[in-house]
């Protein structure tokens, strides 16, 4: 069987910049990815190919000039990932609209309504940190902003698995200690 200093499994922004990190620190690694390369799991659904295909003319060609963007973050829409529709929740979608209206009576129509998915811990912060049983098993999560910070966090975690340190102050970035949102499914967020 044939041996690795560096093992990643999944091979998102995070993953691929671990595997780069890690390689051009001389390592021997290799990569795991469930999916086939370039997959879209979440906009490649058929009622999102359109969208997702169009994303950037339509930000630049259907919407007026002053034109701006509302949305909530974390609105605690718990849902199984196995039946999630891709139409909004009208609950937040209420909750958005009666928000914005109190805050500019006269603003314009909805000209568009669009749902995303994404992982949150309670305390809103990436995780990067060793497994407490696992020592040589490092866990990078993103929040849903990771993607920005893919390259920092690719070489802060091959310098956890090659170096078993880092020059970075990742005290922050452990597991969280509280529980999810009470009313969340397990898993969901």
């Amino acid at each position: 069987m044939e041996q690795y200093d560096v093992v990643v499994v999944g091979l998102s922004a995070l993953g691929s910049a671990a595997v780069y990190q890690a390689s051009i620190k001389g390592a021997k690694v290799v990569g795991f990815e469930s999916f086939e390369l370039g997959h879209n799991l979440i906009y490649g659904a058929p009622e999102f190919v359109a969208l997702a295909s169009t994303k950037h003319s339509l930000q630049t060609t259907s919407s007026p000039v002053g034109s701006g963007k509302a949305g909530q973050d974390a609105g605690r829409n718990g849902m199984d990932l196995e039946e999630r529709t891709w139409w909004p929740s009208e609950r937040l979608s209420n909750e958005l609209n009666e928000f914005l209206d109190a805050l500019a009576p006269k603003r314009g129509e909805e000209l568009r309504t669009i749902t995303c998915l994404y992982t949150i811990t309670p305390d809103r912060q990436f995780i990067i940190s060793e497994l407490e049983k696992h020592k040589d098993f490092i866990l990078a999560l993103g929040n849903a902003h990771a993607f920005k910070f893919a390259p920092a966090i690719g070489r802060v975690t091959a310098e956890l698995a090659l170096d078993g340190k880092t020059t970075d102050d990742i005290s922050r970035f452990g597991f969280p200690k509280t529980p999810c949102w009470d009313g969340y499914k397990q898993g969901n967020g």
